[in-house]
């Protein structure tokens, strides 16, 4: 079926954002790496789509690929649009939220891209042309993050000490760099071993550098994906003489990345902390670290999603309802909540999505996998098993999987391959398949056409809106940095107006603001930073950070004004926090701080030990802890407080002195 011009250029975005997405970032904004990929995939998915919808209305009549993943993949997008109109914080979960843009907007626009690969991708030519848009960014991916390894971090300052330990490439984060070679990985052996020319030399050339940046990425669940994806497509070619030599060559361009990342690793200025065999052995150590942290999700998550077991409770917004539902060993254990490993992000579809969501994704990613496994073994031909490698990625990047599901910097690599796998096995047969017809009439398609100009509208402006606040946000903090908060806290308001639902901009207002307001004793810039913080808890009244804010407004507000009433509204704010979180350190350190200064030394005493349970080796706290102690009369547990603080700091002096009072 021959493509019509709006037709291959729409496949050529497409192509473009597999391209350029491994590689996307931009340095003026606070998230350099995230925030620019989940830009450009709503960018390119609403042209695209809205170029090829235009084209279907003007011929009166719509292509769907007729397929039973298509089926069960727009199932998934309605129960995520269910989820997210059920939602209390509706804007997080259609928008997503700070450094994640995890929303539905981005997962229709997941769904968009694989529906326009399958149904764009018409002939051998558009397949290889696709191939070609997925290796050229491996080696320019891989460089750069063998150069983070060696501490040469040339576009963000504030990971430049992360990236001497972990590589991560331009993915902000090195197990999405694991992620994404788990998905490569096995595509260039399909590569090596299937296709021929050039692009086989420029596959077979990446795989070392990519092998040796997954290396040092220390990303454990990204070698097991890769080692399982590269299995299964040796595995397959392992049926034919010629096809065992190109696995034998996989086999040793894998072991040359290999040797290159022992040798490099030995040259490294700042070695990484944890070698390769411990961070392997690692692996297997499920009782404690992060591996404990994601076990123990479980039996609370569970209990979460049978409070709402149908809807769920929205893309990203179910983390707030998540919070009080932790328990103490969860919270010692790491601090913080992780859903990124395949049997947690299960649980998350099933949180936010409910169990059809869930139910519909499951059903769309094994038929759409299995399709290319099935070919590859009944036909056992050329296309089948490009097919499988494509597949076998793929489920390399489910098995290493970090937010695979739901971050921009991977998934949508993810959802073309799978969208790519299916295209080329209709692309090798004789005739390829006609997708569904359904005829349009023109009153419908004219019915039809605002209702696709509002989309495209708002998809674009959600990406300008994302980067006009990330743009602000920068500025903002450019202008703390100088000291300078007046400007600062226009800055952060500005960002808050261009995405108003991204609270963590409000945050950031309302501190400056505050610091402003101290430095020149002015009540007003207080006041200021009440009604930012209040507009926020009205977008997202489950934010716990915007709670301990509100209380810091109202305690200082009270020291400026001489108004002791106002702490009253300042404890309020604190146990709204804690409601909200009951294990934040944060909230019951401001709350024992606040209980202090009033004069209730017994509850400041019990809520500084809360806290410590969660951390305990903050000295300033355990400070705070022996000061109450003193006050209430308890001279020994007073010194016991101060001699653990020193244990900790030993050039803590406050501790020091109450040391020398009390008597050593």
């Amino acid at each position: 079926m021959r493509l019509e011009l709006e037709e291959r250029i729409a496949l050529r975005l497409l192509l473009g954002l597999v391209l350029l997405l491994p590689l996307a970032f931009l340095p003026f904004t606070i998230e350099v790496f995230i925030v620019p990929k989940a830009v450009l995939l709503w960018a390119v998915t609403a042209l695209a789509g809205a170029l090829v919808l235009a084209g279907d209305l003007h011929r009166g009549r719509v292509l769907v690929p007729d397929s039973f993943p298509v089926r069960a993949l727009v199932g998934f997008c309605l129960a995520a649009a269910g989820a997210t109109i059920a939602s209390d914080v509706r804007y997080v979960s259609l928008l997503g939220a700070f450094m994640r843009r995890e929303g539905l907007l981005t997962l229709l626009a997941y769904a968009l891209v694989y529906v326009l690969v399958v149904r764009l991708i018409q002939t051998r030519n558009d397949v290889r042309l696709a191939l070609w848009a997925f290796v050229l960014p491996v080696i320019p991916t891989s460089v750069y993050a063998l150069a983070q390894s060696f501490g040469l971090e040339l576009v963000s300052e504030i990971n430049r000490s992360e990236a001497a330990v972990r590589a991560y490439g331009a993915f902000g984060n090195p197990d999405l760099l694991g992620v994404y070679a788990a998905l490569m990985l096995p595509i260039l052996a399909a590569v090596v071993i299937r296709e021929g020319g050039k692009l086989r030399l420029v596959a077979g050339a990446s795989i070392p550098p990519l092998v040796t940046a997954l290396l040092f990425s220390y990303a454990r669940s990204g070698w097991v994906g890769a080692l399982f994806g590269i299995g299964l497509v040796i595995a397959a070619a392992s049926w034919r003489p010629r096809r065992v030599l190109a696995a034998a060559a996989v086999l040793l361009l894998l072991a040359a990345g290999l040797i290159a990342a022992l040798g490099l690793r030995t040259l490294q200025p700042t070695p990484a902390e944890t070698p390769f065999a411990e961070r392997a052995a690692s692996i297997a150590r499920t009782g404690e670290g992060s591996a404990a942290t994601r076990l123990d999700i479980w039996p609370r998550t569970i209990g979460l999603i049978l409070r709402r077991p149908l809807l769920g409770f929205g893309p990203e917004s179910f983390r707030g309802r998540f919070m009080p539902l932790r328990g103490s060993r969860l919270v010692k254990l790491e601090g913080t909540t992780r859903w990124d490993r395949p049997h947690n992000s299960l649980l998350y579809l099933a949180a936010a999505t409910g169990l059809v969501g869930l139910a519909c994704f499951v059903a769309f990613a094994l038929s759409a996998i299995s399709s290319s496994f099935r070919a590859a073994w009944m036909r056992r031909d050329r296309t089948s098993l490009l097919s499988l490698g494509l597949a076998a990625g793929c489920v390399g990047a489910l098995v290493a999987e970090c937010f695979v599901l739901w971050s921009p910097a991977t998934t949508p690599l993810v959802f073309a391959a799978l969208g790519l796998s299916s295209a080329s096995l209709e692309s090798g047969e004789k005739s390829r398949r006609e997708p569904l017809r359904c005829r349009v009439p023109a009153v419908a398609a004219v019915l039809l056409s605002p209702a696709i100009v509002a989309c495209l509208a708002f998809q674009l402006w959600a990406a300008y809106a994302s980067l006009a606040g990330e743009r602000y946000a920068d500025l903002g903090r450019a202008a703390v940095q100088r000291g300078n908060q007046s400007e600062a806290t226009r800055y952060y308001s500005q960002a808050t107006r261009a995405a108003f639902w991204i609270n963590d901009y409000r945050w950031r207002a309302a501190r400056a603001s505050q610091r402003e307001a101290l430095a020149n004793r002015d009540p007003a810039g207080l006041e200021s930073a009440e009604r930012i913080l209040k507009l926020g808890l009205a977008v997202d009244p489950y934010d716990e950070q915007a709670y301990v804010e509100l209380g810091r407004v109202y305690r200082r507000l009270a020291a400026l004004r001489a108004d002791t009433g106002i702490l009253r509204l300042s404890e309020d704010s604190y146990r709204a926090a804690l409601r909200l979180d009951p294990y934040s350190p944060e909230a019951r350190e401001e709350l024992s701080r606040l209980l202090f200064a009033g004069g209730r030394y017994g509850e400041a005493l019990r809520e500084a030990g809360r806290a410590l349970r969660v951390k305990p080796r903050e000295a300033a706290l355990l400070y705070l802890a022996g000061s109450a102690s003193e006050k209430s009369g308890n001279s020994r547990l007073a010194q016991a407080y101060f001699r653990r603080a020193l244990r900790v700091d030993p050039d803590f002096a406050p501790a020091r002195a109450a040391l020398d009072v009390l008597g050593r």
